[in-house]
């Protein structure tokens, strides 16, 4: 029982703390490089969940081939993934970045669909799609005047590729995962993502003025202990002790947090519309995860019990 509440204490900590990091990375770009700023978050939390692993005495053999692959996933996940999106966060609000990038199912389903054909659809993904991207221009129906901005345009582009660049990772990774420690594979691909941040800021952001400001120092603080560690270790908590399903939705609750959270500390906008607009595109993505998981019960239930 205590295991059981533990648990959703530990989904609501991921739930809230995910969904605050979009905020906390706008206010740092606002003030820092974005590539450093996301470096050293990415570097010092990398650093960190090493120190968590070895002060566990776990015993495993670290070998070359699970410092490559977790190194390059990382490069994807962190330094193209959240690299590029804290980028985009210097142009578009934070509760913006936070709905494109819940996008990753159903990115998934149209790579597995229509290009590796590894995916049936079935009418909750279709359906979910396209309440999924119905909902999202809606929203930009209402940033319309932000679009004429061909930099407001371009960091939305980035984020969309960024995501799609985590799903195509996210796949490798499936199909070899290099080892089954996660705690491992988080800090090599943090410390990597770390790295490769540095090298981009080293060669895009010589002419950028350095200026450790509070809010600078403070939310790169957050970033590194409760956005990067705490709820990376209270996720894998709720994933080794409730359902994948369940703790699936703190994916929507992420989106909804962030936005309420941008519009009342940076007046982002936020109106009936907009907010409507968000849970239609939320609940899009539902469906498209529901027609996921009916796909593999029918998979399932065709399975011979002697193959």
């Amino acid at each position: 029982m205590k295991g059981e509440r533990m648990a959703w204490i530990a989904l609501g900590i991921v739930s809230f703390f995910w969904g605050t990091t979009y905020l906390a990375i706008r206010i740092g770009v606002m003030h820092f490089p974005p590539f450093l700023f996301t470096g050293i978050r990415m570097a010092f939390g990398g650093i960190i969940m090493g120190m968590i692993w070895l002060f566990q005495k776990r015993t495993f053999r670290l070998t070359w081939k699970i410092l490559g692959k977790n190194a390059l996933a990382g490069i994807f996940f962190f330094t193209l993934g959240v690299g590029m999106v804290g980028w985009s966060e210097q142009y578009i609000p934070s509760g913006l970045a936070a709905l494109l990038c819940s996008f990753p199912p159903i990115w998934l389903v149209i790579f597995n669909v229509f290009i590796f054909r590894m995916e049936k659809l079935n009418p909750w993904i279709l359906f979910g799609i396209l309440l999924g991207f119905g909902g999202t221009i809606l929203v930009f129906r209402e940033h319309f005047s932000e679009l004429l901005n061909a930099r407001y345009r371009l960091a939305v582009g980035v984020v969309v590729l960024a995501n799609i660049g985590w799903v195509l990772a996210s796949l490798g990774m499936k199909k070899e995962n290099p080892s089954q420690d996660s705690v491992l594979n988080a800090s090599i691909q943090m410390l990597s993502g770390g790295i490769f941040l540095f090298i981009l800021s080293f060669f895009f952001e010589q002419q950028v003025k350095i200026v450790w400001t509070a809010p600078v120092v403070y939310s790169m603080i957050y970033l590194i202990i409760f956005g990067s560690v705490l709820a990376f270790w209270a996720y894998l908590y709720a994933l080794s002790h409730l359902p994948l399903s369940l703790v699936s939705l703190h994916n929507y609750i992420n989106v909804l947090v962030s936005i309420i959270l941008g519009s009342l500390v940076l007046n982002e906008k936020l109106n009936p519309i907009i907010f409507m607009s968000v849970i239609i595109t939320l609940i899009g993505i539902y469906f498209v995860n529901k027609g996921l998981n009916q796909n593999k019960k029918t998979e399932l239930a065709h399975e011979s019990p002697l193959e």
